[in-house]
């Protein structure tokens, strides 16, 4: 986890004036985001009024209170993943999916400690706090260009400020585009031919786009911004001039005010959940002595045995109790699944063959669970949101090298995976295996090597696989499952939808021993594990008492990854 406490500090105390406060805590959001982009080779630049002000200015506007970004639509998804768990615990990254309240059609880096007064005078539903403008920009062709006019005409914009006739048939025509979706199908018909112009264009619903050829951002240029360089357009005069047309010229005086906002009180907690209290949540460091969940609650015992299995065994345990007490503070539910649930109940902590740990939690909770910042965990914890198409909590300081994984390419450490559950219709548990036919799902291949009874099978889940498929029964499939209350648990994976579990086989929850750890487990395992398992209680024959195709496991050895650490660095 990165110290950006100590690499970029929050000196914000040591300015009076309010504007200078906020530039100062700006500053320092816009050096945090260049660090992540180099780190992981994303590409952005200085936009709008940020870019005016290093060019005229070599740093902020003196009467600006916000910093302008923009990346390529690509890296500006891959920034959004990356960005969850690369942001220091003060700042938010402010989407759709993070604050349903938000109304604008772009992403926010916003500061958690401060309050901005709305320009309404109201307090409003989102976190309105000192902020970073991060715009996507979309690549466009010279036809799309000429005929933006025609969109930015038809878009919907709301009520018209004045009643008169010519307002009122526009605003008809406008809503009916708006309801009926056409206007993206314009947008896709307009955008044809050689894409050579970038602009934000898709992204914004009330403004006038600008558009820009690619040689005038590319390749970017260096430019000084206060103390700091940072990427911008190489033909930035151009740019600049299509925006503003002589940018040189300051404004009159009485336009020489912040724009954005009204009063900005940098250290004063907003109403809203994602806020932070300066006074009491402040850290002045993330290292290992100060994370959220001190390493130091849990201690590390791999070194207890020597057996390499055992190690992992005992770093997963403690990986549980950690994850355990993220979840007590945050109010999340969990239990103990799969393998680890078959586990606790027959050997009473881990299958002596096992290598890995899994949980699972409601949909809803995985979704908070997965927001959490890094700072939320140990420094020698990695919380894997990207590496698949679940979670992982993973340990820093080892290596595992499994059969298809390169471990030098991707973070294969030892970890517990952290799978989600949503509820789903009772007519989804009775058609759980035909709904498993329909696509995304593939049918298997038939080839020599299997024995004659899981060849008839394949052969019978591929003509069953046609059936569904090209009759039109898949329809009827997809409606029946809808049928019937809302009482069963399925994993939210496509692999895993023939498992359904009725609501009252989990809930409520009790505890069992895991390695003289009380872990959270459904309520009616018998039935939960014989569904999974059926007869669970009988171990399997020795030839197969292996797990995932595991090679070996070096507890102590990191990976060849910018998260893994060095255990003879710590210990």
């Amino acid at each position: 986890m990165i110290d950006f406490e100590n690499i970029y500090p929050d000196n914000r105390l040591n300015y009076t004036n309010p504007l200078e406060q906020t530039q100062c805590v700006l500053l320092r959001m816009l050096k945090i985001i260049d660090f992540i982009c180099k780190k992981h080779n994303i590409t952005y630049w200085l936009d709008g009024g940020t870019l005016l002000g290093a060019v005229r200015h070599k740093g902020f506007i003196p009467w600006d209170d916000d910093v302008d970004i923009c990346m390529p639509r690509k890296s500006y998804k891959r920034f959004q993943k990356i960005a969850q768990q690369e942001l220091p615990y003060d700042l938010f990254l402010e989407t759709k999916k993070t604050d349903k309240e938000r109304p604008l059609p772009f992403i926010k880096i916003r500061d958690r400690f401060s309050t901005i007064d709305h320009i309404s005078g109201k307090t409003v539903n989102w976190l309105n706090s000192v902020y970073i403008d991060i715009f996507p920009m979309d690549t466009f062709s010279d036809f799309f260009r000429k005929n933006a006019h025609i969109l930015y005409t038809i878009q919907y914009k709301g009520l018209p400020e004045k009643n008169t006739a010519y307002n009122f048939i526009k605003f008809i025509l406008t809503f009916f585009f708006y309801i009926s979706g056409l206007c993206p199908l314009f947008a896709f018909f307009f955008n044809r031919g050689e894409k050579k112009y970038y602009s934000y264009a898709l992204s914004f619903q009330r403004w006038w786009p600008h558009f820009y050829l690619k040689k005038i951002i590319f390749p970017l240029s260096m430019i000084r911004f206060e103390d700091t360089v940072f990427p911008a357009p190489c033909d930035y005069d151009t740019y600049l001039r299509s925006c503003y047309g002589d940018y040189m010229s300051l404004p009159p005086k009485e336009e020489q005010t912040p724009l954005h906002s009204g009063a900005v009180h940098i250290i004063q907690k907003y109403p809203h959940k994602e806020a932070l209290n300066w006074y009491t949540d402040k850290k002045f460091s993330s290292t290992k002595k100060n994370a959220i969940i001190a390493p130091s609650s849990f201690p590390d015992n791999r070194l207890d045995s020597t057996d390499p299995l055992r190690q992992a065994q005992l770093v997963m345990l403690r990986l549980l109790k950690i994850f355990d007490a993220i979840c007590t503070k945050h109010g999340l539910t969990y239990w103990l699944d799969g393998g680890t649930l078959l586990g606790a109940v027959r050997h009473k902590g881990f299958i002596p063959w096992d290598d890995d740990l899994d949980v699972c939690m409601p949909l809803e909770d995985y979704e908070k669970y997965k927001n959490l910042p890094q700072s939320e965990f140990p420094y020698d914890v990695y919380h894997d949101t990207v590496s698949f198409n679940f979670l992982k909590l993973r340990d820093r300081f080892s290596k595992r090298l499994d059969n298809g994984f390169d471990a030098d390419k991707m973070f294969n450490s030892i970890y517990i995976d952290i799978f989600p559950m949503k509820k789903c219709h009772a007519g989804r548990r009775v058609l759980a295996r035909p709904l498993m036919l329909i696509p995304p799902y593939t049918p298997p291949s038939i080839y020599k090597g299997i024995d004659i009874k899981k060849r008839i099978k394949r052969i019978a889940a591929r003509l069953l696989y046609y059936v569904i498929n090209y009759t039109g029964l898949s329809y009827l499939i997809k409606i029946l499952s809808l049928v019937g209350p809302k009482n069963c648990w399925a994993y939210d994976l496509p692999a895993s939808w023939h498992f359904h579990f009725p609501d009252k086989w989990i809930f409520p929850l009790q505890r069992l021993n895991f390695e003289n750890f009380p872990a959270p487990v459904p309520n009616d395992y018998h039935n939960f594990l014989c569904c999974e398992f059926k007869n669970y209680m009988e171990p399997p024959p020795e030839n197969q008492r292996n797990h995932h195709n595991n090679v070996s496991i070096f507890p102590t050895v990191p990976c060849n990854h910018p998260e893994a650490l060095k255990w003879e660095d710590y210990h």
